[in-house]
């Protein structure tokens, strides 16, 4: 007879920090507190430029009936990495608190799931809990729901290895970047010990990641959606790929600094979101000076991922702009880069078995409206699913159970050589 799994208890903090995103942040709240138990608080931190948006999400939270929720502040508007410091050590002076989850403005909890994510961190309670997600592309119509081939397992990560996969360009979901990840206290506490603080740098949930790694021996990550991912029309890093650069990565620059954003990458002078990595991963290398585990950037590969990267800029001017750097860096070799794929566009057409699956799997206490939704998803060859509006997909993605793969069988593993610890 096998033993049961011994459970500590634990106490979580979720920390929703947010600019401008009222909208959002509101549906982030919701999928927070719509999970039960003491066992969570729920900080969300406003970092808001605009009166408008700071006066609607400080109202919605007020009249939310719901004590563990705690609106704050900071004195002033800050800078990305500076305002997750700020809501993290507000979140620490919480002296019941033991665990510590960001969880951004633009992606919610799918329903139960960070009841599931809490009950694993409760058995081993010291290591660090990764996890993936759905994602909704709304950037376009019809929106579509991406739902990505996982095993829903728990899987034991070898940190060195990951750290070798960023060297050479494989940059997995399970890297835990904070906003994708339940952080013991006794974790945050060795970071700031060794580095001086948790986020200083230019992307902070990069920076977390690899701090993390140079402390930790390996990661548990739980492969499954517990997440949905969306809003990319107000995504920072998405501002770069379309022909006109969004608010977002306005502000983000804006906030970079004078070194910019990619300032200890390879090559600093490309601004791409590929070389933001980059840069995070150099910068803590470089703090960690530890060349056991952190493997040099392998140059050539680097310079074909940032080539693919470049390819997908949707400004054409600011598109040869970077080519042209990366070519008087690369020389030669920039020739020899692999260009990046075409996104999949097959469909086919739902026949009748199709609909009356989707149709029995429907909940018939919900609007009708919501159950006819369901009729309009198209089986797709990609796995994206295609939907007239976000509340639809939500409701779709938080109904339907995904689909899990067998280990052996998962391409993502084989392809980019994942090494489990021990």
């Amino acid at each position: 007879m096998l033993e049961k799994e011994i459970r500590m208890a634990i106490s979580c903090v979720v920390i929703i920090p947010t600019r401008n995103r009222a909208a959002l942040a509101k549906n982030a709240i919701c999928s927070v507190l719509s999970h039960q138990g003491d066992d969570l608080q729920l900080i969300v931190s406003d970092n808001s430029t605009s009166t408008e948006e700071k006066r609607d999400l400080s109202s919605f939270c007020a009249n939310f009936a719901d004590s563990r929720l705690k609106y704050i502040t900071p004195p002033q508007p800050l800078a990305m990495p500076l305002h997750w410091e700020f809501a993290v050590n507000q979140a620490k002076a919480m002296a019941h608190a033991t665990h510590f989850v960001i969880l951004t403005d633009r992606m919610v909890f799918r329903q139960g799931m960070l009841r599931v994510v809490l009950d694993a961190v409760s058995t081993q309670p010291d290591q660090v809990l990764s996890y993936n997600d759905d994602m909704l592309h709304d950037r376009t119509t019809p929106l579509q729901l991406e739902r990505k081939k996982l095993t829903g397992q728990i899987l034991d990560l070898d940190a060195g290895h990951l750290l070798y996969l960023s060297s050479i360009g494989v940059f997995p979901q399970a890297l835990p970047r904070m906003l994708n990840c339940v952080v013991p206290r006794k974790l945050l506490d060795k970071i700031q010990e060794r580095f001086g603080d948790v986020y200083s740098s230019v992307a902070p949930d990069l920076c977390h990641a690899y701090r993390c790694l140079a402390i930790c021996d390996s990661i548990r990550y739980y492969d499954a959606p517990v997440m949905i991912q969306y809003g990319f029309a107000k995504s920072n890093g998405t501002g770069y790929y379309d022909k006109k650069t969004n608010d977002a990565w306005a502000d983000f620059n804006r906030n970079a600094g004078s070194r910019g954003l990619t300032y200890a990458a390879p090559i600093p002078e490309i601004c791409c979101n590929l070389n933001v990595v980059y840069h995070e991963y150099c910068f803590v290398w470089k703090q960690a000076q530890d060349e056991a585990k952190y493997p040099a950037v392998d140059w050539r590969r680097y310079v074909q991922a940032i080539a693919q990267d470049i390819e997908l800029c949707g400004n054409p001017e600011v598109r040869a702009q970077l080519l042209a750097i990366l070519r008087k860096h690369a020389g030669n070799e920039l020739d020899s880069a692999t260009p990046a794929p075409p996104p999949l566009q097959t469909r086919r057409r739902m026949g009748l078995k199709d609909y009356w699956n989707r149709l029995s799997r429907a909940s018939w206490t919900k609007p009708i409206w919501l159950v006819l939704a369901r009729l309009r998803v198209q089986p797709p060859a990609d796995n994206r699913f295609t939907f007239k509006d976000v509340e639809s997909a939500m409701y779709y993605s938080n109904r339907v159970k995904p689909y899990y793969v067998p280990t052996a069988d998962h391409v993502q593993y084989m392809q980019r050589g994942w090494k489990l610890a021990g």
